[in-house]
C-alpha cells in the first residue's frame, strides 16, 4: 500500500497544467551563439540606431569612425525604453550589437576571479535580468544572457543560457525557478533543462526534478506553470498526509476551473489508505452589487473508523442576491447524512463541536412610496445530539411604517410645532407562520407535528409634556391570531378524565394591553476636589410606567372551556396549539419604576487642561403587582459597568425586598435591607509587553532634558576626573531593554452567584485564558484555554507553534482533550503554497497551483 501511495503521487505530480492551449509553446531551445540579424529582418538603412544614445562610464573608447563605443568603469547606457549597467559596455553600431560584462578585479581564495559590474538589463514594463555576460540585438530585439538570472511573478528564475526571442518571450537552457530569494543557492527549487517564459503568461518546462537542499525528491516529465497574477483553471496538485481516523492520504487532487472572473469551481479527489477514495467539489460565484454564494459537497463512500461500504456525505450552502435597490434573496443550509460526520471528518475545532446544523432562506422587498416591507423567511435546524428536526415553512411578515394618526387619516403632512393629537403615532404588523417538529420519543419512534397561523398586531402611542420637566407616554396594543385548529374538551364520565381533542376550525383570538409611562431629568453637580478630579456629574432619569392586561380565561371572552370535575373547575384553552402560544391567564396591574444613574467626572491638571472621564453607570428597576395577594413587590435589578485598569467592568444584581425561608422561599415580611440572591460579573484582562512600557514624554519634558544634557557637557569640558578607563554599567541595561519579545496574555472572568440555589451550585465561574510569545524573530508560540473552576481541571486548550524557515514555514496545532493535531511544513510563496508536508486529520483545499 505505502509503494501505492508513493507511486500515485508521483504519477499525480506530472504538472501543473493549464487550462490554456500550450500546443503553440514546442519547448526547444534553437537559437545559437550568434546573434546576427536575420536574413527575413528588415534593416533600416545606414548605420544610425532609431534613437538617441546616452552613456556614461570612467573610461570611454570609440573606434571605426564612432561607430564602436567602449564604456569601462561604473557604465550606463540608454537606448529608448532600455537601460544597461555593467563593468564593461561595447555597442556597435554598424552592426546594431551591444555586448556587456563585467570585469575582474581580484582573485578568491581559491584563486578564482572576483567578477564586479555584472550586467544589469532593463526593458520598461519588465523585470531587470542579471547575468555574466549580456548580448542584444537592437534591430530583432533578441539577446543572449549567460548565467542569467531575472525576477518574475511569483519567483525568481536562473539559467546557464537566457535567450530572448521576441518582446515577451524568453527561452532557458538548464534552469531553474524558486520563491527562495536566495536564487544562487535556494532552499528548494525546480530545475529543467529546457525552459519557455512567456512573461505575464505562463511558463512551460520540460522535464522536471523538484530538489530540497539540492536533494532531488520527485520527478516528472513536463510541467506548465502560471505566469500572471490572478485565479487559473488547471490541475491541483495533492498534498500528503496522514490522519488517526482515514490513515495516510493524498488530498486534493482534481481539477480547479476558472472560466470567467465571476465564477470558479473546484472538482477534488482524496485517496485514504483506510478508506479508498472521497470526492469533494465546491463552487463559488460573485458579480457586484448582484449576487454572491458559495456551494461545498462531500461524499465519502466508506465509514472511516470500520472501512465498512456506507455513505456518507454533507453538503453546504450560501446565496445572497439583490434584485432592485428594494428586493433582496438570501439564505444558507448545511445537510449532512448523519450526526457523526462533522465530528470524525472535519478539521475545523468550531465545526467539530457544533451540536446544530441549520438552513435558512429569507426574501425581502420593501415599498420606496409606502414604505411597506415584506419578509418571508424559511428555516430547518436539527439537533445533532438528539436527533430532533424543528422547521418553519413559511414566515411570512409585512410591516407597514410608524407614523402618525393624523397623517393616515387626512393625507396632510406636519410640521414641526404639532397638537397633541397630531403626536399620535400608530404601528401596524402581519405574520403568517407554519412551524413543524419531528421530536425521538422514549420508544425510539418519532412523533412529527405542524401547527401554523396568523397574527395582526397594532400600536398606538404617543408622548406629550406635562408641567414643563415631565413626558408622559401612553401606549395602546392590540392583537389578533388566526388559528385552523382549535382543541376542544369533554369530560368522560366513566374514566372520570377530560378527554381533550384537535378539531379543524378557524377561530380568531384578540387581546390588548395598555400603559402609560411619565419620566423626567435631574442634573446634580458634586466637586470632590480629589487630585486632579474636580467636578462630578451626576444625571438622573428616574421613570415610572403603569400596565395592564385583563385575564382572557374569563368565560366573557370564550377563550377556554370550563369543565367542572367534581366541583373543580377546570379550563381547557382552545388555543394551545397556537404557534404564538397560549392564551394569557394571569390579570396584570403592575406598576414599574426604573432609576438610571450616570456619573461622569473632569480632571483639571497643573497646565489647566480639562478631560472629561465617565466614571459609573448605575441602573436600577423594581416592579409592584396591584392585583397580588402577597409578596406585591418584585425583585431589585440593577446593572451597573465603570472602568478599571483601562478596561470596561460590568456586573448584574438582584437583591429581594423579602425575607427567604429555610427552601430559599420568599415570605411576606421585608428585610431591613434589601438581601442579595443573584450577582453576575464578567471581566477581560489583556496584557502584553507594551503594557509596563513607559508611556512617551511630553515635549516639554524631552527639551527640558535635552537642555541639562548640554549643560552637564559644557561643564565638565576639558576636566578628566580618572586616569582609568570605566564602563558605564548603565548601558549593559539599556542595551537589554531594548531587546524586544513580543508577548500578550489575556484572561476572561465570569462568576455568577445565585442563591435561590442549592449550597452546592451557588457559586460558578467560569474561567478562559490566552497567551502568545514571539521568542524570536521566526519562533512563535501560542495558547489558549477554557477551565473548569469547578472540577479543577481543564475543559479544553489548544497549542500552537509557529517557525519562518525563510522559503518555508511550519506550524504545529495540538488540541489534546479531543486528540487532535495538525502538522505542517509548507512553501511561504502564495503560488506554491500547496506544496507542503502534513501530518493531521483530514483538511480542505481550497487553492491551486
Amino acid at each position: 500500500m505505502k509503494f501505492r501511495l508513493i507511486f500515485l503521487f508521483a504519477f499525480l505530480l506530472i504538472g501543473y497544467l493549464s487550462a490554456q492551449n500550450a500546443s503553440s509553446d514546442t519547448l526547444s531551445v534553437e537559437a545559437g551563439d550568434s546573434l546576427k540579424t536575420d536574413s527575413t529582418i528588415t534593416r533600416d538603412k545606414g548605420s544610425e540606431l532609431k534613437g538617441p544614445i546616452k552613456y556614461k562610464a570612467e573610461f570611454i573608447a570609440l573606434s571605426d569612425s564612432g561607430n564602436v563605443i567602449e564604456l569601462i568603469g561604473d557604465a550606463q547606457l540608454n537606448y529608448l525604453n532600455m537601460e544597461l549597467k555593467a563593468a564593461y559596455i561595447r555597442l556597435n553600431q554598424r552592426q546594431k550589437l551591444l555586448f556587456a560584462s563585467g570585469l575582474a578585479d581580484s582573485l578568491a581564495p581559491d584563486s578564482t576571479p572576483v567578477v564586479r559590474g555584472k550586467p544589469i538589463f532593463k526593458d520598461v514594463g519588465q523585470d531587470p535580468i542579471t547575468g555574466d555576460q549580456i548580448e542584444y540585438n537592437f534591430e530583432t530585439k533578441r539577446g543572449k544572457v549567460i548565467m542569467g538570472k531575472t525576477q518574475m511573478e511569483p519567483g525568481f528564475y536562473r539559467g546557464q543560457r537566457i535567450y530572448r526571442i521576441a518582446d515577451s518571450t524568453l527561452l532557458v537552457q538548464d534552469g531553474i525557478f524558486t520563491s527562495c530569494e536566495y536564487i544562487d543557492h535556494p532552499h528548494f527549487y525546480f530545475q529543467s533543462e529546457k525552459i519557455r517564459v512567456k512573461i505575464k503568461d505562463k511558463i512551460v518546462a520540460r522535464p522536471i526534478t523538484f530538489y530540497i537542499a539540492d536533494i532531488p525528491l520527485a520527478w516528472f516529465p513536463f510541467g506548465i506553470f502560471p505566469n500572471k497574477r490572478g485565479r487559473h483553471s488547471g490541475i491541483v496538485i495533492p498534498k500528503y498526509g496522514e490522519g488517526a481516523s482515514t490513515g495516510r492520504f493524498l488530498r486534493s487532487f482534481g481539477y480547479y476551473w476558472a472560466p470567467s472572473d465571476y465564477f470558479d469551481a473546484a472538482f477534488l479527489m482524496d485517496f485514504y489508505d483506510k478508506i479508498g477514495f472521497a470526492y469533494r467539489t465546491s463552487l463559488r460565484y460573485n458579480v457586484r452589487y448582484k449576487l454572491n454564494g458559495r456551494f461545498n459537497g462531500e461524499y465519502f463512500p466508506r465509514d472511516p473508523t470500520t472501512g465498512r461500504s456506507v455513505e456518507r456525505w454533507r453538503f453546504r450552502f450560501n446565496h445572497r442576491q439583490i434584485i432592485d435597490p428594494t428586493m433582496s434573496i438570501s439564505g444558507s443550509g448545511s445537510f449532512s447524512s448523519d450526526k457523526q460526520f462533522a465530528r470524525q471528518l472535519s478539521p475545523n475545532q468550531q465545526d467539530r463541536l457544533n451540536q446544530n446544523i441549520t438552513s435558512h432562506l429569507t426574501f425581502s422587498k420593501r415599498w420606496k412610496k409606502s414604505q411597506i416591507s415584506l419578509t418571508v423567511n424559511a428555516s430547518r435546524n436539527e439537533n445533532l445530539q438528539t436527533g430532533n428536526t424543528s422547521y418553519t415553512l413559511p414566515n411570512v411578515n409585512v410591516n407597514f411604517p410608524n407614523k402618525t394618526l393624523y397623517e393616515f387619516l387626512t393625507g396632510n403632512k406636519l410640521g414641526a410645532q404639532r397638537k397633541w393629537y397630531q403626536n399620535i403615532y400608530f404601528n401596524l404588523s402581519s405574520q403568517m407562520v407554519r412551524r413543524g417538529s419531528r421530536v425521538l420519543q422514549s420508544d425510539s419512534t418519532f412523533k412529527t407535528t405542524s401547527i401554523q397561523g396568523a397574527r395582526h398586531q397594532m400600536g398606538f402611542s404617543t408622548t406629550t409634556k406635562i408641567f414643563r420637566y415631565f413626558n408622559i407616554s401612553p401606549n395602546l396594543s392590540l392583537t389578533e391570531d388566526w388559528v385552523d385548529e382549535i382543541v376542544t374538551a369533554q369530560y368522560d364520565p366513566q374514566s372520570k378524565t377530560i378527554i381533550e381533542k384537535k378539531k379543524k376550525q378557524f377561530a380568531a383570538r384578540h387581546t390588548f394591553s395598555a400603559g402609560v409611562g411619565l419620566k423626567t431629568t435631574l442634573y446634580g453637580l458634586f466637586e470632590p476636589n480629589i487630585g486632579s478630579l474636580k467636578y462630578i456629574r451626576h444625571k438622573l432619569d428616574p421613570s415610572v410606567s403603569l400596565r395592564y392586561t385583563p385575564d382572557f380565561s374569563s368565560p366573557f371572552f370564550g377563550y377556554f372551556t370550563r369543565i367542572d370535575t367534581g366541583g373543580v373547575i377546570t379550563k381547557i384553552d382552545k388555543f394551545k396549539n397556537s404557534p404564538y402560544g397560549g392564551t394569557p391567564t394571569s390579570r396584570t396591574q403592575s406598576l414599574r419604576i426604573s432609576v438610571n444613574n450616570f456619573f461622569q467626572g473632569k480632571l483639571i491638571d497643573k497646565e489647566g487642561k480639562e478631560k472629561k472621564i465617565d466614571l459609573l453607570t448605575a441602573n436600577f428597576s423594581t416592579s409592584y403587582n396591584f392585583l397580588a395577594d402577597s409578596l406585591k413587590w418584585g425583585n431589585i435589578s440593577g446593572n451597573f459597568r465603570t472602568r478599571i485598569f483601562g478596561r470596561s467592568f460590568s456586573f448584574r444584581t438582584v437583591h429581594t425586598l423579602y425575607q427567604l425561608n429555610a427552601n430559599n422561599r420568599r415570605v411576606n415580611r421585608f428585610n431591613t435591607f434589601p438581601k442579595l440572591i443573584y450577582l453576575n460579573t464578567s471581566y477581560n484582562l489583556r496584557i502584553s509587553e507594551k503594557t509596563f512600557q513607559k508611556k512617551k514624554k511630553s515635549k516639554e519634558e524631552t527639551r527640558q532634558a535635552a537642555a541639562d544634557s548640554l549643560a552637564r557637557a559644557l561643564s565638565s569640558e576639558g576636566i578628566l576626573e580618572s586616569q582609568d578607563i570605566q564602563y558605564d554599567e548603565e548601558d549593559y541595561i539599556n542595551q537589554a531593554k531594548k531587546v524586544n519579545i513580543p508577548w500578550s496574555l489575556s484572561f476572561n472572568l465570569n462568576y455568577t452567584y445565585d442563591r435561590l440555589r442549592d449550597a452546592d451550585n451557588r457559586h460558578r465561574i467560569g474561567l478562559s485564558s490566552s497567551a502568545s510569545i514571539q521568542l524570536t524573530k521566526n519562533w512563535k508560540i501560542s495558547w489558549n484555554a477554557i477551565f473548569d473552576v469547578k472540577q479543577r481541571k481543564i475543559a479544553s486548550q489548544n497549542f500552537s507553534i509557529y517557525r519562518d524557515l525563510h522559503c518555508w514555514e511550519m506550524s504545529f496545532n495540538w488540541q489534546p482533550e479531543i486528540g487532535y493535531y495538525f502538522f505542517q511544513i509548507n512553501v511561504k510563496a502564495s503560488a506554491l503554497q500547496d506544496i507542503k508536508i502534513t501530518k493531521r486529520r483530514a483538511t480542505r483545499f481550497s487553492g491551486y497551483y
